[in-house]
C-alpha cells in the first residue's frame, strides 16, 4: 500500500476545500400536518399517513432540476398491510449523461406492535 505523500496530502486538501464551492439546491416547502395519533386513540400509524404523496424536485450544483422524485403510500387488500413506492428519474443535460435513468423501489409493509410501527 502507497504512503502518504506530501503531494497526496496537498491533492486531497485541495479537493476537500473545492467540494465546499458545490452547493446542493433545497426547496422551501411548507405542509400542514394534522397532530400524530396518541397512544390509545385508535388510529394507527399506517392509518395517518394513508393516502400520502410527496414530490421532490432535486438540483445539484448549477443545475436546478436535475431529477424528479415521487413518494407514496397506499393501503392494500389486507388489513393493517401498506405499499410504499419510490420513483425518481433524471432529467436534464444530467439526464442524458445518466441515459435518463428513472428507478421505481417498492416496499410492502405491515403494521406491528398494535399499529404504532411498520
Amino acid at each position: 500500500m502507497k504512503g502518504l505523500t506530501r503531494k497526496l496530502f496537498l491533492r486531497y486538501l485541495l479537493g476537500l476545500s473545492l467540494l465546499s464551492s458545490f452547493p446542493l439546491h433545497a426547496l422551501e416547502t411548507l405542509a400542514d400536518l394534522p397532530a400524530l395519533p396518541r397512544k390509545g386513540e385508535g388510529s394507527s400509524i399506517g392509518e395517518f399517513f394513508r393516502g400520502e404523496e410527496l414530490h421532490y424536485i432535486i438540483g445539484v450544483w448549477l443545475f436546478k432540476k436535475v431529477a424528479v422524485g415521487k413518494i407514496s403510500f397506499k393501503e392494500m387488500k389486507g388489513k393493517g398491510r401498506y405499499l410504499s413506492t419510490l420513483q425518481g428519474e433524471t432529467l436534464g443535460i444530467l439526464g442524458w449523461v445518466a441515459r435518463y435513468r428513472a428507478d421505481t423501489y417498492r416496499s410492502v409493509m405491515e403494521e406491528i406492535d398494535g399499529g404504532r410501527r411498520l
